[in-house]
């Protein structure tokens, strides 16, 4: 069982730290752990193998992936009054907006299951799998984790190798899981409500893609769906202006 801890506003998922201590809980059923912060931990980690110094551990068969989901991150020096007063930092805002850790078996669904437990694939307007493997691997976190693991994941020719390479670094042990969920359009709607080309930040979510689609348009990209479509006009119109804010290359 995974859960957040109720303890204030910061959320301590509880199962794994940056080793593969939630796969060893589910194997050796030792109940809850904290996940995050970090040095709370390997803190819970430390404490759990000294009390049970004599314990026979079952060994790990790399059969489960484990994930803890983040929202997007921004600087702390932009974070209203209240999302300080409640996050503290903008880290800890990600953790919070990321709805919380799982674990996924081994499968041959497992890739298309993190897709969709991150946000990137449904049934309904995101249902391109290639487009969701697309902007899986181009927001930010992921990005960068990918990156750093050496891993191309859009350089292989068939969506099938794509998926069979994102299921071996889910299930990689020198992988941490914090993969970061698909984007939102909060922004976007900010934006665009502050272009005067929505009537309100609440309008409907077809004026929304409307919106987005003719921008992107104008921009010379070809408009992908719903959440390919945040990803574009986050990328070319949102943070085209600030160099600092653009994506490199993969």
């Amino acid at each position: 069982r995974i859960h957040a801890g109720a303890s204030g506003t910061l959320p301590r998922w509880r199962c794994r730290p940056g080793v593969p201590l939630g796969e060893k809980r589910h194997v050796n059923q030792l109940g809850d752990l904290t996940v995050w912060p970090d040095h709370l931990a390997y803190k819970a980690c430390e404490d759990l193998l000294e009390e049970q110094s004599s314990r026979c551990w079952l060994r790990y068969e790399s059969d489960l992936s484990f994930a803890i989901p983040r929202g997007a991150t921004c600087c702390s020096k932009t974070l209203g009054c209240d999302h300080l007063a409640q996050f503290g930092t903008s880290k800890c805002r990600s953790v919070a907006r990321g709805g919380g850790p799982f674990l996924l078996r081994r499968s041959s669904e497992l890739p298309e299951q993190l897709l969709r437990k991150l946000g990137f694939l449904d049934g309904s307007m995101n249902e391109s799998v290639e487009e969701a493997l697309h902007v899986f691997c181009h927001v930010q976190a992921n990005k960068r984790a990918l990156r750093m693991a050496s891993v191309r994941i859009l350089d292989l020719s068939t969506t099938s190798a794509k998926l069979e390479q994102l299921k071996s670094v889910a299930l990689s042990t020198k992988e941490h899981g914090r993969w970061q969920i698909a984007p939102l359009d909060t922004a976007v709607r900010q934006h665009l409500f502050g272009r005067n080309i929505l009537p309100s930040k609440d309008a409907k979510r077809s004026e929304v893609l409307n919106a987005m689609t003719d921008c992107v348009s104008r921009c010379g990209q070809t408009p992908m769906k719903t959440n390919g479509l945040v990803w574009q006009y986050t990328l070319h119109i949102l943070n085209y202006s600030d160099p600092s804010r653009r994506q490199i290359p993969l």
